[in-house]
């Protein structure tokens, strides 16, 4: 049995600037808790404390964030890297 891999979260072509949205941060920042975005300095700490980069290697939480404040919004919202941070957060809610 093969098992699916997660495809690399990065930018597969040159940027341009006519596609990026600078609101997109500020939409981010409407949602409970992610006000805490624009802190964001690349520590690598959401990296680091993940569990799922653990058995992910292609699975990058700091380059999901840097594309949100860069204003990359098509790329976050079609990636399906993204999806993996909600069930992460799904499980954690059903345990409490």
């Amino acid at each position: 049995m093969t098992e699916e891999k997660v495809k690399p979260f990065k930018v597969e072509e040159p940027l341009r600037i006519a596609r990026l949205d600078p609101t997109f941060k500020d939409e981010i920042m409407k949602e409970p808790n992610a006000e805490l975005i624009k802190y964001c300095f690349q520590c690598g700490t959401c990296t680091g404390s993940c569990i799922v980069t653990r058995f992910e290697n292609n699975f990058n939480p700091r380059r999901i964030i840097k594309a949100a404040l860069l204003g990359l919004k098509e790329l976050v919202l079609s990636s399906d890297v993204l999806w993996i941070c909600t069930s992460v957060v799904a499980v954690k809610e059903g345990e409490t």
